[in-house]
Order: structure tokens, then C-alpha cells, then sequence
């Protein structure tokens, strides 16, 4: 089982390092420049045909029953079960057996880059290898301030030996873990987003910035709810926190803070709002994501250098709105 389980959260979670890091990422029928396996009719029939396994961490704030019911009211593409990493491994050879786990890339220079969400399947029963993987879709992960301690201390341990970090972080992710952007309500609308692309055959927008300029313009009168994450300054044990008037003194429109937890509450009830998600989802870089609540859709997204978020942020984003 053990054996089965490694192929299964390591081996096979490969990506193309060539992908941007913020964005959910959905492959499609034609190929993409940050994607190099466009899909084929087939791999959608496979797909459709698949139960998802959605191999979720223990959560100690939602039962995997909660869980469960807010993801199947968003997605219903297929069949789709939330499942332990240990029942899991009895669903690898299955011919219609897809899953949802974590995968992590390094940089080239040594040292984990990001973690993601990955929607998968075997292309075959016949091989082992990254080739015989259909990915059909990706979800950045948020670092949080705890992850990050654990990247360090793992990473002090083994003089940053990568795959040291790599797998400390794993592990934690598969036990228990308190994913910020991760929690029921969020993942929900990630879902609804990438079966949107899914139906349509159509890639998402892979690129570093994705702006709709019919949506942005609403932002001047509608308050934008944004993830407290943002008041962090880089890495969490760097500085002091934000002072929220002065991080958005460049920002003119309405906005109220929110925490992740709130967020993913204000989200199944289904209020009609627009949000964005501040997200670390690099050991280098980060990015915010605004979405519309109403329809799941990614209204704005842009990647940044560093960790610290700066008013800057925020000034880019109320120019596309002004300009829209």
C-alpha cells in the first residue's frame, strides 16, 4: 500500500514548469504555450465516464461529509467522492478512476517553487509514467504561514536538500492540514470554474495576467471582500503586519477584509458578491485572484514578485477598473 501510495502523491503529480503559478489552469482541445498536452475528444469521454477522487487532508473545521456535499453541488461532470489518501490507493487501477491530489514543482536552481491541485487520470492501466497521465486542470495552493515554517525548519535540517522540504510539506499537507484556499466553499468555485472549460473544450488562461473587462467596471460600486492574508508581509516571520489604510491608500473603491474561513462561509450561502483571494503560492512570488461568487468566474488575476503584498497591488488594480 505504501508502494501504491508514493507512485500515486509523488511520481505521478508532475507539472510542466513552464506554468503560471496563480491561476487555476484548465488544459484544452487546443495547445497552450503554458501547457503541452492538449486534450482529445477521448480524454474527455474518459473523463466523463470517471468517478473523481478528491483526496482530501483531515480537516479538523469540516467533516469529509460537508465537505463532500458543497463540492457535488458544484460539480457534475461526473461522479465525484471525497476520500482518504489511504482509500485512494484502492482506486488506482481502475479504469474509471480519476483524482484531485497535491503535486509540488522545484526550481531549477533546488527548493520547492509551488504546490497545486491537480485533476487526473490514467490514460491507460499499461504504464507508470508522466506520459500515460492525462491532466485535465490545476489549482494553486496558498502558502501559509505554517507551511512556511515547516519548508524552513525541514529546509535548515537538510541544508535545503529539496526533496527534504518537498516531502516534509507533503506530508503535512496529506495529515491534517489547514489549507487557506482550500477550504469547502472555495474549492467549489474553483470546480465550477474548470467544469465550465471542460464543457466547452476550451483552455483557461494561462497566462500571468487575466483581466474581464466587462466585470471589473461593477467594482466601483460593489464591495470587493479580500482574504486577510494580504496584511502579511512576506514571509510570515518578516516585519510587522500591514496597516490595511496604508496598504490600500491606492485603491478607491469599497473593499472590506475577510479571513478564509469567513470567506468560504459567505460563499455557500450563496450571496451574490465579488472577492479576491491573496494568495503566497510561491516561495518567491504571489498573486491575487478576484472572483464573482455569482457564476464562479475569475474576473481579474496577476502574479507578483516577492512576498509581501504592496499598495502597488492594489493601484493596478483599480487602474484596470477605472479603465474598463
Amino acid at each position: 500500500m505504501n508502494k501504491l501510495f508514493l507512485k500515486l502523491s509523488i511520481i505521478f503529480i508532475l507539472l510542466n514548469p513552464g506554468i503560471t503559478k496563480g491561476q487555476v489552469v484548465v488544459n484544452g482541445m487546443e495547445s497552450q504555450s503554458c501547457l503541452d498536452q492538449p486534450l482529445k475528444d477521448d480524454d474527455y469521454k474518459k473523463l466523463k465516464n470517471s468517478t473523481v477522487y478528491f483526496i482530501c487532508p483531515e480537516n479538523k473545521n469540516e467533516s469529509r461529509d460537508s465537505i463532500e456535499k458543497v463540492i457535488k453541488s458544484a460539480w457534475d461532470y461526473c461522479e465525484i467522492k471525497v476520500v482518504s489518501k489511504e482509500e485512494a490507493v484502492e482506486h488506482v487501477r481502475e479504469k474509471n478512476a480519476a483524482f484531485i491530489s497535491f503535486g509540488y514543482v522545484y526550481k531549477e536552481s533546488g527548493g520547492l517553487r509551488y504546490i497545486y491541485l491537480e485533476l487526473w487520470k490514467f490514460r491507460t492501466l499499461s504504464g507508470d509514467n508522466s506520459s500515460n497521465k492525462i491532466t485535465y486542470a490545476k489549482i494553486p495552493i496558498s502558502l501559509s504561514c505554517e507551511m512556511q515554517k515547516i519548508y524552513i525548519n525541514a529546509g535548515k535540517k537538510s541544508g535545503f536538500g529539496e526533496a527534504t522540504s518537498g516531502k516534509a510539506l507533503l506530508d503535512y499537507l496529506e495529515n491534517k492540514a489547514e489549507i487557506d484556499n482550500l477550504k469547502s466553499g472555495i474549492v467549489a468555485n474553483y470546480l465550477k470554474l474548470i467544469q465550465e472549460n471542460l464543457d466547452k473544450k476550451s483552455s483557461l488562461n494561462c497566462h500571468s495576467v487575466a483581466i474581464n473587462r466587462e466585470e471589473l467596471p461593477k467594482l466601483k460600486d460593489e464591495t470587493i471582500y479580500i482574504t486577510s492574508s494580504i496584511l502579511i508581509r512576506g514571509w510570515c516571520a518578516q516585519g510587522e503586519p500591514w496597516d490595511i489604510k496604508k496598504l490600500m491608500a491606492k485603491y478607491p473603491y469599497k473593499y472590506e477584509l475577510i479571513s478564509f474561513e469567513q470567506l468560504n462561509e459567505k460563499i455557500i450561502s450563496g450571496e451574490q458578491f465579488y472577492y479576491a483571494i491573496a494568495m503566497r503560492d510561491d516561495t518567491q512570488g504571489s498573486s491575487i485572484m478576484v472572483f464573482n461568487n455569482a457564476n464562479a468566474e475569475c474576473i481579474y488575476t496577476r502574479d507578483f514578485i516577492g512576498q509581501a503584498f504592496k499598495p502597488e497591488v492594489f493601484e493596478r488594480l483599480a487602474k484596470e477598473i477605472k479603465k474598463s
